[in-house]
């Protein structure tokens, strides 16, 4: 497909019509006086340009000329032949930010597709390449693409991001492709910095005001849940907040807010939520940018970990029932419990999901002497404070599993984790040579136990959410997929690998996930400063297109297309006039 460098070279067009106005405006041929006729029996005096309309007196001369003149035209445009199998690339960069969909009429997103539609995919002569810069940057479809398949790769451009990494998003095309490639960006945010000579930034933003959730939290506080949510209004006049806080698992409107927010200010709301296992909704009716006027709040409490104490020492039962009972994450059972302790190195129970906690209680206990190392990485070991009490242990005790705590070569407390997920683990203590239970040692050790066995138990570790976070499911270990239904209703399915999946929560709102035997959900929000605030869209003056040095690379030069046909008809033109004249002896 011909594509021309100096289409400026057009306008010469004008000349087609001036010549066809000669041939259009011609005059009869004109009477002259003479003394004799024998000179001209045979000559027909030619005619001349006028004012009076008469029918074209030599319409293939006409035509012949018109031909010649149109070709040295196109010739003058310089045109390039671009080949199928040597089309010009092209990277384009999405920004996939929330701010790309903002706007009631139409969006930065839109006027960027337009864009496309009207300066690159109207031309068959790119092969594109997409890249959505969102939290990570990702390619749509595969690599060099024709125009209709990025085209249709571009409804997956959705804009759900709470934020872009744009740079990101330059450097895996600079690492993709060769630098001279041209990489075209489709953004509503002014460039930061010097653009390369192979980058086009182009931007499609324009300036609103908006009133948004910027911040929210909910956490348990003793019987009810504290509930804290942060309202900014990105403008520069005050504006009227209406909004309402409901709790959707009765369907009950629990509080409207009506407030004044000055320009650019914010206003927090705190209060205490009493139905600990409702899921709480606040909605903005006061504004038109719709991607950050709703909140989700799901629940936050887990239920407490199903603690069995079998056959240990009476002393240390005593002492386990005590620490149990004091652990808000914990509770005493006598049947189907998550976690077991024992003195005992057999598995008690069958179920694979039953952790078992085994005391190792020496018969020659050894009184620690020397610094206590900790893995401060592991949850087990947040927070700890440092041992200031006698911990007698069994020197003979074997090295085995993965040790958290430890001193020298003597495993302190260790994880021994089977190929079939079972969970076991170990601690070297005496109780009756220790004072280590007097300590604060101890129940911060216990409460890192349970807690890391609530975030262990199958289902999400969490469920509320900032978007562009990634979700981690610990599932059972026969489990293959997982089936998630997204906020738009899309559903999907992902591979479940040794009884753990992670979900990239890319939208807003509820996110739904299935296994055969399980059902949960997740409450994902864009609560972004930088996201909600649209006071300084950018849209530039003019959207440049590719430059004329990226396509003389991929093109070759075929003027001589037009100017050998050109000649040709010049010299069949002259034969054709020399035909037409009649040679007299004067």
């Amino acid at each position: 497909m011909p594509v021309f460098m100096n289409p400026l070279a057009f306008y010469a067009g004008i000349a087609l019509l001036a010549l066809v106005g000669i041939y259009m405006f011609r005059r009869r041929s004109a009477n002259t006086k003479v003394s004799t006729l024998m000179f001209f029996t045979n000559v027909k005096t030619p005619a001349k340009g006028g004012q009076k309309l008469t029918r074209p007196q030599t319409p293939l001369i006409l035509l012949l000329e018109l031909l010649i003149l149109s070709l040295l035209i196109i010739a003058a445009a310089d045109p390039r032949a671009v080949s199928s199998n040597k089309l010009v690339p092209l990277i384009i960069v999405l920004d996939d930010s929330c701010s790309m969909s903002a706007g009631k009429d139409s969006n930065a997103r839109q006027r960027a597709i337009e864009f496309l539609d009207s300066s690159i995919f109207k031309r068959d002569i790119y092969r594109i390449s997409l890249i959505k810069a969102g939290v990570h940057p990702e390619f749509l479809g595969r690599r060099d693409m024709n125009r209709f398949e990025a085209r249709q790769w571009l409804k997956n451009w959705t804009c759900y991001s709470p934020n872009a990494d744009i740079n990101q998003a330059i450097q895996l095309a600079a690492e993709s492709f060769r630098q001279s490639i041209p990489i075209m960006v489709l953004t509503d945010q002014k460039s930061e910095q010097k653009t390369g000579e192979n980058i086009i930034w182009n931007s499609f933003g324009r300036p609103m005001a908006n009133l948004a959730i910027t911040d929210a939290s909910r956490y348990a506080l003793g019987d009810t849940d504290r509930i804290f949510v942060e309202f900014s209004n990105f403008a520069s006049e005050s504006s009227k907040l209406k909004a309402d806080i409901i709790d959707k698992s009765k369907n009950v409107l629990l509080d409207s807010q009506n407030m004044e927010i000055g320009p650019g200010s914010v206003r927090r709301v705190r209060f205490n939520l009493e139905e600990t296992s409702s899921t709480l909704q606040v909605i903005i009716k006061s504004d038109q940018v719709g991607f950050d006027n709703s909140l989700w709040l799901l629940p936050v409490r887990k239920p407490p970990i199903r603690a069995l104490i079998g056959k240990v020492p009476k002393f240390l039962r005593q002492l386990l029932k005590k620490t149990i009972e004091s652990a808000e994450n914990a509770q005493l059972v006598n049947s189907d419990p998550q976690i077991v302790f024992s003195t005992s190195g057999k598995n008690e129970f069958t179920d694979f999901e039953t952790w078992q906690f085994s005391f190792k209680i020496a018969t020659n206990p050894v009184l620690l002497q020397g610094n206590i190392a900790v893995e401060r990485t592991h949850p087990l070991c947040r927070g700890l404070p440092e041992v200031e009490a006698r911990w007698a242990v069994d020197a003979d005790n074997p090295a085995e599993g993965y040790p958290v705590l430890s001193i020298g070569d003597i495993n302190l407390l260790s994880i021994i984790k089977s190929v079939s997920g079972r969970t076991k683990l170990v601690m070297n203590y005496t109780p009756d040579y220790s004072s280590l239970h007097q300590d604060n040692f101890w129940p911060v050790l216990f409460w890192n136990l349970f807690d890391w066995r609530q975030k262990s138990v199958i289902g999400p570790t969490e469920n509320n959410y900032r978007s562009g976070m990634q979700a981690k499911l610990n599932l059972d270990i026969s489990s293959e997929e997982i089936y998630i239904e997204r906020p738009d209703k899309t559903k999907t399915s992902i591979p479940v690998w040794g009884g753990a999946a992670s979900v990239d929560l890319d939208q807003t709102g509820i996110y739904t996930l299935k296994t055969d035997e399980n059902i949960w959900q997740l409450a994902v929000n864009i609560l972004s400063s930088s996201e909600s605030d649209l006071r300084n869209l950018f849209s530039t003056k003019k959207l440049s297109d590719i430059k004329t040095s990226h396509l003389l690379k991929h093109s070759r030069d075929v003027r001589w297309w037009m100017l050998l046909p050109a000649v040709l008809l010049l010299l069949l033109h002259q034969w054709l006039l020399s035909r037409r004249r009649q040679i007299h002896v004067y």
